[in-house]
């Protein structure tokens, strides 16, 4: 079909099924789709769309998806990223099944000097004003939901942090961490982790392996002593909230 253009493509896209009838989409403005946007194949084996920009110095690499919500009820989504996983035979053994992947990759002979390297960002920015007791606002959510069965799982959790970091190539310098929490405001945040409804809860943390992390050398102050274990000698204390009363656990060093 050659090349279409802003001018023509109005004329000419009731003539355009498949991408075999595009050689090249050249638009100047806007392109309003009144039906669905598929890629070739057709009915259930339709291929990915997919978007290429390779080589750009833009600060938007790949696409940008951009709107205005405009509903005052109910439920609002930017973008729903929405997958049903329906395996041939109704089971499967997958390796994994993720409905989105976000992957930040730095080549082989790269080299990154300063500033910030993450695979994904979410963020909640207020300009406005929140006025509610009942508001609840996250940077990021993850859920755990639906009435199917969990027969035999080894975890499951909303939540996880995977180290995957090649063993020998830990950071030289600098820490190395599961989890990083940092209060960038300026002001003093209340927690570092709020666990709601702790009724529902039975452990605080739940250690895999006594090692590592966990000394089980001794089992309370006043078994240090008597059983050999030196003198414990207190250098502060983490303060926690159970409830509305505050608590304070011990640390320090032992000699």
């Amino acid at each position: 079909m050659g090349n279409l253009t802003k001018d023509t493509i109005e004329e000419r896209i009731a003539s355009v099924k498949t991408s075999s009838d595009i050689d090249d989409l050249d638009l100047a403005g806007d392109l309003a789709v009144a039906g669905q946007l598929y890629c070739s194949g057709t009915g259930n084996t339709r291929q990915a769309l997919k978007v290429h920009n390779h080589l750009t110095t833009s600060a938007i690499g790949g696409a940008e998806i951009k709107g205005e919500m405009i509903t005052t009820t109910g439920s609002m989504y930017g973008v729903a990223n929405i997958w049903d996983y329906t395996p041939t035979g109704a089971t499967a053994g997958p390796t994994g099944v993720q409905a989105a992947v976000d992957n930040l990759t730095l080549p082989s002979g790269s080299t990154v000097t300063a500033g910030m390297f993450m695979g994904s960002q979410s963020s909640s920015v207020i300009n406005g004003t929140l006025n509610g007791a009942a508001i609840l606002e996250f940077g990021a959510v993850g859920v755990v939901a639906g009435a199917g069965t969990r027969t035999l799982v080894s975890h499951t959790a909303p939540l996880a942090s995977l180290l995957h970091v090649t063993s020998g190539k830990e950071p030289a310098t600098g820490e190395l961490s599961n989890i990083y929490c940092e209060n960038g405001f300026g002001g003093t945040a209340d927690n570092v982790i709020y666990v709601a409804d702790s009724a529902k809860t039975t452990n605080v943390l739940n250690f895999e392996e006594a090692s590592g992390c966990v000394v089980n050398t001794a089992t309370g102050n006043s078994a240090f002593v008597p059983n050999n274990k030196g003198t414990f000698t207190q250098a502060g204390q983490l303060k926690i909230k159970i409830g509305n009363d505050t608590f304070y656990i011990p640390y320090g060093t032992v000699a």
